[in-house]
């Protein structure tokens, strides 16, 4: 299934929010397409949470993306799901890792990046939610303040490993790279 989260502002048009309920609850071959409206809080990270909190018992396996990026490997969920054999694997970032070296500020941009229901499911139990930094007047890109790092930096604070694939074939590489150092 595809779930397309909504997170409301003034810059919608009502042709988008048109189109996104014309094709909610489409079959598609792959499954369904779910859309979900809300207030824009915490971003993307926030309407991750959001999703997480209203499906948490429907899927097994978790792919957060943000609507700029795409992934061209072939069989790439199947590729998620071979990586999870690795019992110590939390997240699978799919894009940069920054500050790597630093615990307490490594994370994945923008979130982007697999993990499995049983492992979430420990994450909102510690957090309340899947972490995002709801702060008042985020300035900063998006105005997701800290919500990058409290999304994927959690997963240690458990006993668990952020990574990218092990799968050489993939590059971990979203399609702004040029807008980054």
């Amino acid at each position: 299934d595809i779930i397309v989260i909504n997170n409301e502002s003034q810059t919608i048009t009502q042709e988008c929010t048109d189109y996104l309920n014309e094709i909610n609850n489409m079959v598609t071959p792959f499954g369904e397409i779910k859309v979900i409206h809300r207030e824009n809080k915490g971003g993307s990270l926030g309407a991750y949470s959001h999703a997480f909190d209203i499906f948490i018992d429907d899927y097994d396996y978790w792919l957060f993306v943000e609507d700029d990026l795409k992934l061209i490997y072939p069989n790439y969920y199947q590729m998620i799901i071979d990586e999870f054999k690795d019992e110590k694997l939390g997240f699978l970032a799919l894009t940069l890792i920054n500050n790597e070296n630093n615990i307490n500020t490594k994370h994945v941009s923008g979130g982007f990046g697999a993990s499995k229901t049983t492992i979430l499911k420990k994450i909102k139990e510690k957090y309340g939610k899947l972490p995002y930094d709801e702060g008042n007047n985020l300035t900063n890109y998006g105005g997701f303040g800290q919500s990058e790092m409290y999304f994927t930096n959690c997963y240690h604070t458990i006993g668990y490993d952020v990574r990218i694939p092990n799968n050489n074939e993939v590059i971990t590489l979203a399609d702004n790279w040029v807008d980054f150092p």
